[in-house]
């Protein structure tokens, strides 16, 4: 690993004014105030990671992290692990985001990868910080067997 960048943070890639207003661009929504669930993944999967990857992509590999750790609506840092082959650790939010949606955007995320030359990896660890006290009523995330292809099962 390089330590030239140190633990200074290293920004690249897309802002979310950025990525809204691409939004807004491609589907004429505002994803701030009507939103669909297809909105929503266009700005979580495509828009973010066309906006996004170009710049990252260098910067990842420059540093060249040991892993990457990115939430359940990151996709462009799945991305760069991917690319890079920097194993990754993806964190959970706890019972707010619902598993179908992070199943729609995980899905376009697989295409949006593809049409990228880079195939979808599922993340290594997956780092629950929901507290028992606070299940996620329909599902668990703490039972591997829920796991498919890197999307929640919920059911």
């Amino acid at each position: 690993m390089s330590t030239e960048f140190g633990s200074r943070p290293l920004p690249a890639g897309a802002d979310n004014p950025t990525v809204i207003g691409e939004v807004i661009r491609r589907t004429g929504v505002d994803v701030r105030e009507d939103a669909t669930r297809e909105t929503m993944v266009e700005a979580f999967t495509t828009a973010r990671i066309d906006l996004s990857v170009d710049e990252c992509l260098p910067a990842a590999q420059e540093w060249r992290p040991d892993l990457i750790v990115h939430d359940r609506m990151d996709y462009v840092g799945p991305f760069l692990a991917a690319a890079c082959d920097i194993p990754a650790a993806v964190h959970t939010f706890g019972s707010d985001v619902s598993a179908d949606f992070i199943r729609a955007a995980t899905e376009r995320a697989v295409t949006d990868f593809e049409r990228r030359g880079v195939r979808w990896r599922n993340a290594r660890w997956v780092l629950d910080i929901c507290p028992p006290c606070t299940p996620i009523p329909t599902c668990s995330v703490r039972s591997s067997a829920n796991w498919q292809r890197g999307v929640l099962a919920c059911g």
